[in-house]
């Protein structure tokens, strides 16, 4: 999977490209640990082995409140931005539900996953685009 950070149509935009069922089914799982505590906080860029462009670290975190924004950008390293993303386990639980169902599909296509003009950025999954 490749994570990259850019300037996209919606203004900043981290991609998270899964070209295989494989590693979008490895997102899944990490986002179904935070619905049950198995992992409170994790780099998903760590988590999944992921490549990257322009983001040093995407961390998500499950907390027992939805905040405001879910997606906050900390910092800046040297490969490139930090970013948080929270959500409660309902709200990992309903991203993993979306998941699961493009891998039922099957096919080619993107979703977002964050909201355009609340957080950050916008975080747009795209699987085998």
């Amino acid at each position: 999977m490749t994570i990259a950070f850019y300037e996209g149509a919606y203004g900043p935009t981290i991609r998270l490209d899964a070209k295989t069922a494989d590693e979008l089914m490895l997102l899944c799982r990490l986002f179904g640990k935070l619905v049950v505590g198995d992992v409170v906080q994790a780099d998903l860029y760590k988590a999944l082995a992921c490549h990257s462009e322009g983001i040093q670290s995407l961390i998500v975190e499950s907390t027992p409140e939805r905040p405001a924004k879910a997606l906050e950008l900390r910092g800046h390293g040297p490969e490139g931005a930090i970013f948080c993303w929270a959500n409660t386990a309902e709200g990992w639980l309903e991203l993993a539900e979306r998941l699961d169902a493009i891998l039922l599909v099957g096919i080619p296509g993107s979703r977002y996953l964050t909201r355009e003009g609340i957080d950050d950025a916008v975080v747009e999954l795209c699987y085998r685009e």
